[in-house]
């Protein structure tokens, strides 16, 4: 009696602990399967850069003059315009390659946090992770503030969206921009 009882509450443990695995497992996202590949942007850089502009003059319009200068010139620096993004994406690293403005190559595994540098040297801490849609977010937190970039391929295949969120106690709100990317080729 007491062998099929340890036998019992063993199996009982057993499978206590496997299914505890599996819904961890199961809540640990993963990269969507159409992810992968080189996406270029939809429209012209000028477009862009209006939409950008649009999404920025809201926050910094309460500024004096010379901090709005200021946190146009950061602001800049943190909004290049990707004409490409490259994108390897498995479930233990990712890779996002932009080309455009400037050229940056972000790898590593996911959640993982590395220092990544701006034009002028100011340092941010970044982490990428995937998105419960399968999508990646990237944080990159700076000493005045964090940004979010969120690629999100859509349905269809064809479509990604890069959405941007900046976010700092200096600006009067965040700023938020959407710029669309179709696969290559």
């Amino acid at each position: 009696m007491y062998k099929s009882l340890r036998t019992s509450l063993a199996l009982l443990a057993a499978g206590s602990i496997l299914s505890l695995a599996s819904v961890i497992t199961a809540q640990t996202p993963a990269p969507s399967p159409a992810l992968s590949g080189t996406w270029r942007l939809q429209g012209s850089v000028e477009d862009a850069r209006t939409q950008i502009q649009a999404a920025v003059n809201p926050a910094v319009a309460p500024l004096t003059p010379d901090i709005q200068r200021m946190a146009r010139a950061r602001i800049s620096e943190s909004t290049g315009i990707p004409t490409q993004i490259v994108i390897e994406a498995t479930a233990d690293r990712l890779r996002v390659q932009v080309s455009g403005d400037e050229e940056h190559v972000f790898e590593g595994a996911p959640g993982a946090s590395q220092n990544v540098y701006s034009r002028s040297g100011v340092r941010a801490q970044l982490t990428q992770t995937y998105r419960p849609d399968g999508g990646i977010e990237q944080r990159f937190r700076a000493m005045d503030g964090t940004q979010w970039n969120f690629y999100s391929p859509q349905s269809d295949g064809r479509t990604m969206f890069l959405d941007v969120l900046m976010r700092s106690q200096r600006l009067a709100g965040d700023i938020r921009f959407r710029l669309v990317y179709t696969r290559a080729g």
